[in-house]
């Protein structure tokens, strides 16, 4: 777990941001947006062992935190609401040079809509 989200957890803040970040108690983890929350809880139902921002990157300018790593998949997965956000990409971009040799997969509003439809009904899902 990153130096960040162990300060999150221990804080265990329960008011949400306006990105939806907060503790969740179902999942006894802080997670910046309720699609990091709803990706934990599928992936909490479908019984796989995942871990939340489970480590920091250094890179040239700043850092990168991945979004979740998850038993059986090789690499991150990194869940990206707004793909338009230069500067998040901006790092993306640089850890993906940098550390060519790891993968990471995106789940975009695309991805995350077609989990919604199946999911929603299946989980304590939030949002729409």
């Amino acid at each position: 777990m990153s130096i960040s989200a162990a300060k999150r957890v221990r804080s265990k803040r329960e008011t949400y941001t306006s990105a939806h970040g907060g503790f969740r108690k179902d999942l006894g983890c802080y997670f910046r947006s309720n699609w990091e929350a709803n990706y934990a809880r599928i992936l909490q139902f479908e019984g796989k062992h995942w871990m939340y921002e489970p480590t920091t990157f250094h890179l040239d300018e700043g850092t990168y935190t991945p979004d979740f790593s998850v038993e059986g998949i090789e690499g991150f997965i990194e869940i990206k609401g707004r793909i338009d956000d230069e500067i998040a990409m901006k790092k993306v971009k640089a850890f993906i040079i940098k550390h060519s040799e790891i993968s990471v997969i995106f789940i975009g509003p695309k991805e995350y809509d077609e989990l919604r439809k199946h999911y929603k009904k299946l989980v304590a899902w939030e949002g729409k």
